[in-house]
């Protein structure tokens, strides 16, 4: 079993393309999936690729078809 990819806060703003703030703020709030503490002092924080994906996903699925009423 592999090791899961770990994205820093940069990695996951480009992937949602926000600014590093706003990954703060959404995860503050509990808008992204909670990010990991990693290293002796917890002070190295990542989030897990995967749940990035599936957040991505979720939001666009969310989102209004060509098909739908709204065009």
């Amino acid at each position: 079993m592999s090791a899961p990819e770990l994205l820093t806060v940069q990695d996951v703003a480009q992937r949602l393309r926000v600014a590093a703030r706003t990954v703060w703020r959404w995860s503050k709030s509990g808008a992204l999936p909670a990010p990991l503490r990693l290293g002796p002092a917890r002070r190295t924080i990542r989030w897990k690729a995967a749940d990035i994906d599936d957040f991505l996903r979720r939001v666009l699925d969310t989102l209004p078809t060509r098909d739908s009423d709204l065009y």
